[in-house]
């Protein structure tokens, strides 16, 4: 009976006009989505296999391109898509749709074969990427990286990234796009890591056990505001969001966020050091947020929220990579501090073409925040890290605040009462027209009683 069915099944599909493919793996797939209307091309048509076996790379090159070029959209059936380099797209008009991303047999897996900086970049205007699973296989150093992704009708939409070396999504100097209901988990770095994004607007996104930080939002050279709308943020390694910014900067929004869990203790065993958001910068809304520190002991977050104030040091000559956590010293000054962020840079290469506009901005200074300062940096000497040996020159040494940030009517909770307050917005000394009020608790009776401002 259930051969019958299945029989009938494809005959009545047949019937309507759907063709129907078998892949090595035994699989049915469709040569067009189910439920939406072409005009598309099929991967398969170009040479893909999607066998999890075959190297697919020159195939989804070859779709890009004739897609680009005829204005219709590129389907990835269901299947394992081998890559043996980055698939990149750089232009306007773009539309890649997958068969779903979060079932290992039905959906659309793009997985890395060998070591490469990105799996995916995308650079341009009119991109939509949707329905596809990428798996950086501890292969690829970012899953994901958007550069210059502009305008409106620029959309990333139901995309899972897992095992990436670094961070799942590098947002990089897009504005005015959106990244809405996308996963990134288990990568080694930050979930979502976005810079000098203007207008960015990601939604119902999820952001769960990436070694990393959950969220981090952070400004270089370019204005850096964006909302962060309805995401999920849990059992990160560090922050659950992290802001950091210099300078005068645009709004960034942080509403109706669930975070809990970040920071996690054994069998990590890491530090009491990290809060649930740690706010560094100027012009930080966060409202209407359940965020829940979770556990009786350290480790644990820190703080619920917490707006501080830390030394950016802009550094020259730069060599290694510094890492989150470590103490650097001053060469002259005897200085000490720990790295709270290291300003990414993507590793441009033979395989992954750097643009016109980059080379210029990587001679610039980078950016390195401490905390935990004790003495004081100079601007002319040299810094050195501890555990990494990455070394530089410091341009210039100042002190940046969370400054004209709004708190307000969030929620905030711990599942267990431990020796240590950690249920409380703090705001160090240095920060200033802050306006923090309406936070409360969500156990009892609701008051603000064990919501504390330092």
């Amino acid at each position: 009976m259930k051969y019958t069915v299945i029989i009938v099944t494809v005959l009545v599909l047949l019937a309507c006009g759907v063709g129907l493919f078998m892949n090595q793996s035994g699989s049915v797939y469709a040569d067009t989505p189910p439920g939406d209307d072409g005009p598309y091309l099929n991967v398969r048509d170009f040479g893909a296999t999607g066998d999890g076996k075959s190297d697919d790379t020159d195939a989804i090159n070859a779709g890009i391109g004739a897609a680009y070029k005829s204005g219709k959209t590129l389907y990835l059936p269901a299947g394992t898509y081998l890559i043996s380099k980055p698939i990149r797209f750089t232009g306007y008009g773009l539309r890649i749709i997958g068969d779903g991303h979060l079932d290992d047999v039905r959906g659309t897996i793009i997985k890395a074969a060998a070591k490469m900086p990105a799996m995916l970049y995308l650079r341009g205007a009119g991109v939509e990427v949707s329905r596809l699973y990428l798996d950086g296989n501890n292969k690829a150093t970012f899953g994901l990286h958007a550069f210059h992704l502009n305008e409106v009708d620029s959309r990333l939409e139901f995309i899972l990234i897992r095992n990436a070396i670094s961070h799942g999504f590098f947002l990089d100097h897009s504005q005015i796009s959106e990244v809405v209901n996308c996963i990134s988990a288990g990568n080694g770095g930050d979930g979502f890591y976005i810079t000098d994004c203007n207008a960015i607007r990601i939604a119902q996104c999820r952001s769960q056990a990436n070694a990393g930080r959950g969220f981090t939002v952070t400004t270089t050279d370019y204005s850096g505001g964006c909302q962060l709308l309805d995401v999920n943020v849990e059992e990160n390694g560090m922050e659950g969001v992290f802001v950091v910014r210099g300078g005068t900067s645009t709004l960034v929004v942080l509403q109706r966020a669930w975070i809990e869990g970040n920071n996690p203790g054994p069998p990590d065993k890491r530090p009491n050091q990290y809060d649930a958001v740690r706010i560094v910068g100027s012009n930080v809304v966060v409202t209407q947020c359940r965020i829940d520190t979770r556990g009786d002991e350290a480790p644990r977050p820190k703080y619920v929220i917490n707006l501080v104030s830390e030394t950016v040091l802009e550094l020259t000559g730069v060599s290694g990579e510094f890492r989150v956590g470590e103490k650097v010293v001053g060469a002259k000054s005897g200085a000490v501090g720990t790295v709270s962020f290291w300003q990414t840079s993507p590793p441009w290469g033979d395989d992954y073409p750097m643009p016109d506009a980059y080379p210029r901005w990587l001679k610039r200074s980078k950016m390195l925040t401490l905390r935990e300062v004790s003495g004081t940096f100079e601007a002319g000497e040299s810094v050195r890290a501890g555990s990494t040996q990455a070394k530089g020159n410091i341009k210039s040494a100042s002190a940046v605040s969370a400054k004209g940030c709004a708190i307000s009517g969030n929620l905030l909770a711990r599942s267990s009462v431990g020796p240590t307050a950690v249920d409380r917005v703090h705001e160090d000394p240095g920060c200033k027209n802050n306006v923090i009020e309406n936070n409360r608790g969500i156990w009892g009776d609701g008051s603000e009683r064990a919501v504390h401002r330092e």
